[in-house]
């Protein structure tokens, strides 16, 4: 929303397209596959000096619904640097639907809803959605039963739980996660539910994200903070509602607290696709 700021992003885009026409010059039709909205601006940088490439765009969050854009002072230059692309991908019908209409608010262009497409200044951009998913095994892997009861009886001892239900979370530490909300439940759970005192552990997985920004570190603390209140809160001799692992878990470790589990909570504020629940769902054998 600074102009300093949106200066500099436009000087970074530059870079990554004076690299991808650098990389494509001797192709003769190159596909370039654009990610994200750190580049929104390189799809029309591409375009404009290779009118030949095919150029697509994943757009990897929510896209919102266009009085929500209309505050951005940039939107005309965003929306034009996008359309570029040959192809926009987002992960829901609905983030298509926004952005097609954010379009039509906008910018002077041609709108086919038919066919989803707009077309500006002579070129056609594709809009459709992509809802990413998991590498399923499919079956294929033939879990050894008792090998897995074993590592996880491993598991647990090792984190000191002894209770008898295991709910797990998995999130980076970012607050569109729902993260502090989660928190919040599990203190009004306990409390409507004292049975499940000494009888019930939450296991929260959440490695830290872009910590070098003040507004993600705070965040961090303010989870570790919420945590350490709930569980000094109910605590009963060795128990305690919550434990918290925030180092980075493979995805190997991750499959056995998914296994171990009884179930998962999954709380997002607002999310593209969160693959967390297709992981948990396809572990379970």
């Amino acid at each position: 929303f600074r102009k300093e700021d949106w200066e500099q992003y436009q000087q970074v885009n530059q870079k990554f397209a004076d690299v991808v026409l650098a990389e494509i010059k001797n192709q003769d039709r190159p596909i370039v596959l654009i990610q994200d909205y750190q580049l929104a601006l390189v799809p029309r940088m591409v375009k404009s000096q290779r009118p030949g490439a095919v150029v697509g765009l994943f757009w990897h969050i929510p896209w919102p619904n266009p009085e929500s854009f209309s505050i951005c002072p940039w939107k005309k230059e965003v929306l034009d640097g996008i359309l570029g692309a040959d192809l926009i991908g987002f992960h829901t019908q609905l983030y298509c639907n926004n952005f097609i209409e954010t379009v039509g608010k906008e910018l002077e262009s041609l709108i086919d809803y038919e066919k989803f497409t707009i077309t500006r200044n002579n070129h056609t951009s594709y809009i459709k959605p992509f809802p990413i998913s998991i590498a399923f095994s499919n079956g294929f892997e033939k879990p050894d039963e008792g090998n897995s009861k074993i590592e996880n009886e491993k598991l647990i001892k090792s984190l000191g739980i002894k209770t008898k239900y295991i709910g797990l979370g998995v999130d980076r530490l970012d607050y569109i996660k729902g993260i502090l909300e989660r928190l919040k439940a599990i203190e009004i759970f306990l409390t409507k539910n004292p049975d499940y005192k000494t009888n019930f552990t939450f296991i929260q997985i959440a490695p830290p994200s872009r910590s070098q920004i003040k507004k993600m570190s705070d965040f961090a603390q303010d989870v570790e903070k919420e945590i350490d209140r709930i569980n000094s809160l109910f605590r009963i001799g060795n128990w305690k509602p919550i434990v918290f692992l925030k180092r980075h878990h493979s995805h190997e470790e991750i499959q056995k607290f998914y296994k171990l589990a009884d179930f998962c909570l999954v709380t997002s504020l607002h999310d593209g696709m969160n693959l967390v629940a297709k992981e948990f769902a396809a572990a379970r054998n």
